[in-house]
């Protein structure tokens, strides 16, 4: 069915939204916002005319637009955590790498950065002044003037070297791995008495990382020395032949038919294996002393008379001076076993109570 032309006053304000509703014949129906919206309808058909029945009518009302202002708030909110990002980041620098550079070198590099480098000490095995780690980490955004702090290697645990020198071997070497070190041994000939430390290096008293090693030198003694043959050289010969080998001498002289100053006798014998120093006991030549002496007295005066005189002539002869004995030098035996020093006794013509 037609419908009637509308009334120009009726016809809708554009201010006024409109809405077109579309039933289920597809008949189009303008509703204005201001207008109550038929939220039912029933058509029946009777013969030729058509009844339409309303029902309650519900007026529209549209919820209020507010995604506009939470899109502009979200804008809003977006923009200033871009600004303050921006404004921020000028003033921050990304913190260089230092980790494994030398103290003063990190710092430098720290200080060219805009930073403020402080550094603090660590034990480690890493050598010593060398750069352990970093806080902030490397490449991390940072305040130009804050403070970057650097930890350094102090080197590994330094412990006090203790004195053995003048100790035994054994005891030194316990007390040097107590102090958390290691020993070498060295043992040499020497004055001192055997098995005795007479040097270590370090010395006593330094400051040595733990697991270092002190070496000490332990005496064997003195080297031992084969005893050389003097006899039937001369006292000089001898002396020098003996100062070679790293012996003494020790001059005796004796009475003797041989030429004076020739070797009569040596002890220790020839061949016999002492310590380097040792004495060795040489019995020199000495020419003899003159015994005794025969003197005769001179005659005594004459007298002549008239009658015959008799001269007679006495000869005396004082008896011989009592012989001055050879003087004996009493030797040194000192450190000699007792048969070879009683030999030595015997040699200068002593006894031995």
């Amino acid at each position: 069915m037609s419908r009637p032309p509308r009334d120009p006053d009726d016809l809708p304000d554009e201010s006024i939204d409109e809405t077109v509703v579309r039933d289920e014949w597809g008949e189009e129906t303008v509703v204005r916002d201001d207008e109550p919206l038929v939220r039912d309808r029933e058509t029946v058909v009777e013969g030729r005319e058509t009844v339409v029945e309303e029902r309650e009518a519900v007026p529209v009302r549209r919820p209020p637009l507010i995604w506009p202002y939470l899109l502009a708030f979200l804008l809003l909110v977006l923009g200033g955590l871009g600004a303050y990002w921006y404004f921020s980041q000028e003033d921050e620098s990304p913190v260089p790498a230092v980790v494994g550079q030398p103290e003063g070198a990190a710092q430098a590099t720290i200080e060219d950065a805009g930073f403020e480098p402080r550094s603090e000490q660590q034990e480690s095995d890493r050598p010593r002044g060398i750069v352990l780690d970093q806080s902030p980490d490397a490449g991390s955004e940072l305040e130009e003037g804050k403070t970057v702090l650097l930890t350094i290697s102090s080197g590994p645990a330094r412990e006090t070297v203790p004195d053995v020198v003048g100790q035994q071997a054994d005891e030194a070497r316990d007390a040097i791995e107590a102090a958390g070190f290691e020993t070498e041994v060295t043992e040499v000939f020497s004055d001192e008495p055997d098995g005795t430390v007479f040097r270590q290096e370090p010395t006593a008293g330094g400051n040595l990382k733990e697991g270092s090693t002190v070496a000490l030198t332990v005496s064997k003694g003195r080297r031992p020395v084969d005893v050389p043959d003097v006899v039937g050289t001369t006292s000089s010969e001898a002396t020098a032949t003996l100062r070679d080998a790293g012996l003494e001498a020790n001059v005796v002289s004796v009475p003797s038919a041989e030429a004076a100053g020739t070797v009569l006798a040596q002890n220790p014998a020839a061949g016999a294996t002492v310590s380097a120093g040792s004495a060795v006991r040489l019995n020199v030549a000495q020419a003899p002393d003159e015994t005794g002496s025969t003197t005769t007295a001179p005659p005594p005066a004459t007298t002549a008379t008239t009658t015959q005189a008799t001269t007679t002539q006495a000869t005396t002869t004082e008896p011989p001076p009592t012989p001055t004995p050879a003087r004996a030098t009493v030797p040194d035996v000192v450190g000699q076993e007792l048969a070879a020093g009683a030999r030595s006794f015997g040699d200068e013509g002593l006894k031995v109570a």
